[in-house]
C-alpha cells in the first residue's frame, strides 16, 4: 500500500463564494439580528421605559435609542412597533 498524501480533484461544482452569494448571505443575517433586535423590545418594554424616562437602565435605553430615532423617520415603522409592544403590554 502506498500512502503518499494525494490530494482529490477539485470538484467541478465547488466554487468559490462569489461577491453576490457573500452579498446575499450577509443581507440574509443581518435580516436575522435587525428582527431579533426588534422583536426583543416587546417583552422588555418596560424597562426600557424605565430606562427612557426613570431611574432604569440607561444601557438598555441607549440600546434601542436607533430604533426609537428611526421609528419617529419612519412613521409605518413606528406604528408597527407601537401595535407589537401593546401586544406585549
Amino acid at each position: 500500500m502506498d500512502h503518499t498524501s494525494e490530494q482529490d480533484p477539485p470538484n467541478e461544482h465547488q466554487q468559490a463564494p462569489t461577491w453576490l452569494s457573500w452579498c446575499m448571505i450577509s443581507l440574509q443575517q443581518l435580516t436575522i439580528i435587525w428582527s431579533i433586535y426588534i422583536l426583543a423590545l416587546g417583552p422588555i418594554y418596560w424597562a426600557w421605559f424605565d430606562g427612557k424616562y426613570g431611574t432604569g437602565s440607561a444601557a438598555l435605553a441607549a440600546f434601542y435609542e436607533p430604533l426609537w430615532i428611526l421609528a419617529g423617520i419612519f412613521p409605518a415603522l413606528g406604528r408597527w412597533i407601537n401595535w407589537y409592544i401593546e401586544f406585549w403590554i
